[in-house]
């Protein structure tokens, strides 16, 4: 079995696909990364599909989804299905793939979850996760550190 993968891409279209009793999402994947989109999954077929998982990774802006109001995360409310910097902050320090991220990019010499916690707060410059708060500049760093870690787990220099 091949180990997880994540590879970001954009979602495009959804069909509704009655006579499978499914809906089929198509995921456009920059054709620079089409190599790797093999390696990880192979090439998948109706008889020998590949297991995988979805997950938006940025908050819905464009058909008239506004963006959340920067201080109502303040306030504990995002949009319905969203979450907060917090609550990323604290899922990605439990990825062993952070802490790696973290290690080898010489931000912090991470070795578990809660290092990786303290090396989120101290990059940041905040005292807790939830300080991090979108349209703050500790959110600001924070979205970046995103994004380098994204681009660091698709293979992609800054």
């Amino acid at each position: 079995m091949n180990p997880p993968a994540a590879i970001m891409g954009s979602l495009v279209d959804a069909k509704n696909v009655n006579a499978h009793k499914c809906v089929r999402l198509s995921i456009d994947v920059p054709s620079e990364h089409a190599a790797m989109v093999l390696a990880a999954f192979g090439w998948p077929t109706m008889a020998d599909p590949i297991p995988v998982a979805i997950a938006r990774l940025a908050a819905p802006v464009a058909q008239g989804i506004e963006r959340a109001d920067p201080t109502s995360e303040a306030a504990g409310s995002t949009p319905a299905g969203s979450t907060t910097y917090a609550q990323q902050a604290g899922i990605m320090s439990q990825e062993p793939a952070f802490v790696r991220f973290l290690s080898e990019r010489g931000l912090f010499p991470a070795g578990d979850e809660e290092d990786a916690a303290e090396a989120i707060r101290q990059h940041c410059g905040v005292k807790s996760r939830r300080d991090l708060i979108r349209g703050t500049p500790a959110g600001t760093k924070f979205r970046d550190l995103q994004l380098d870690y994204r681009n660091w787990m698709a293979g992609v220099d800054a």
